[in-house]
């Protein structure tokens, strides 16, 4: 069922909210290189960075240490603040959308947070043209895993696999309308497969189904799927992004078999809608070399995600491309999203 998320119900859960602070700043030195080219004097003042999940989530794990970076190299205050509620990151995006366009609010934004307002929740303003993209920091493909006994070893060969055993053949998700679901459902629909959904509260227990036999395929971050991969148990197939990816450079990108497949995970950074273009260029400029400092890198790669610079026209293309891919997915195949 689709709820639409109008201003009087925001109101109402920014007023539950749980919001924490904390400021990232550091005093007068000499390597701090205050940013040139900007309007008068920014920043003058604390930059707010609204982050959707708990201080320890993983969102937030990865913002700080990058605008710590930024605070060092800028000579400014960075408060890095909370904002939780029951339907989470999504109030911090609505929150910063409709804050002032002037370089004092941004928001860390994610591949599931952004589904989420689009496609599911489908709050009252578009969200592709709503906020002012300024940096990526990681970029991750999904991983296709099936279990050993599967006879499928590539792309090709599940497709035809699943050909031969048509509507007897499973595959979990995370949940419904989660990115693992949006996944099968396009596969099965390019591939002219047909395959049962199983929804898991987390794909943990997905991938236990998996290492049973009980499950015969799904979609899930390296994180969780190539541990297992590793010592045996499963079979990784292929990768979601639009081309290999360098941390898994041995396993194909479906895309190679079914043209424009691509689902990743990512997060990054952005800034209400009318943010002045010297200000998102800067922040731009500064937080894709951060990203790549080696101590940074190091942190943002070790659970298999890449750094992924791009200028900000090339950050806003991905996120418009990829949410009209989906939504062109949800309507071709008549998902109901809850």
């Amino acid at each position: 069922m689709h709820c639409q998320f109008k201003g009087h119900f925001v109101t109402l859960a920014l007023t539950f909210m749980i919001s924490a602070a904390i400021a990232l700043a550091t005093p007068q030195s000499a390597y701090a290189q205050k940013p040139s080219g900007l309007p008068g004097a920014y920043p003058s003042k604390p930059i707010r960075v609204i982050v959707g999940t708990a201080p320890g989530g993983g969102m937030d794990i990865i913002t700080r240490p990058v605008m710590q970076k930024l605070a060092e190299k800028w000579d400014a205050q960075i408060i890095i603040e909370n904002k939780v509620s029951g339907i989470g990151s999504v109030v911090a995006m609505d929150y910063t959308a409709k804050a002032p366009p002037d370089g004092y609010t941004l928001v860390i934004g994610s591949s599931s947070t952004f589904l989420n307002a689009a496609l599911v929740i489908k709050v009252d303003y578009d969200v592709t043209r709503a906020f002012e993209p300024i940096a990526l920091f990681t970029v991750s493909p999904f991983v296709m895993v099936v279990p050993n006994s599967s006879p499928a070893k590539n792309v090709r060969e599940f497709l035809d696999y699943a050909k031969s055993k048509q509507g007897t053949l499973n595959y979990a998700s995370s949940g419904t309308g989660s990115s693992g679901h949006l996944a099968g459902e396009w596969m099965k629909l390019a591939g002219g497969i047909d395959m049962t959904h199983v929804p898991y509260k987390g794909i943990g227990p997905g991938i236990v189904d998996l290492l049973g036999g009980r499950i015969d395929m799904l979609f899930a971050t390296p994180t969780a799927s190539i541990p297992h991969v590793r010592s045996g148990k499963l079979r990784a197939i292929a990768v979601t992004s639009g081309k290999r990816a360098k941390s898994l450079p041995d396993l194909q990108a479906i895309s190679e078999t079914i043209p424009e497949f691509e689902i990743n995970t990512w997060f990054g950074i952005l800034a209400p809608a009318g943010t002045p273009q010297p200000i998102v260029g800067a922040l731009n400029r500064e937080i894709n070399q951060i990203v790549n400092l080696p101590d940074i890198y190091k942190l943002l790669t070790t659970d298999g995600s890449e750094t992924a610079p791009m200028t900000p026209k090339e950050f806003g293309t991905m996120l418009s491309n990829g949410i009209t891919k989906l939504d062109r997915v949800i309507k071709q195949t008549g998902i109901k999203l809850e």
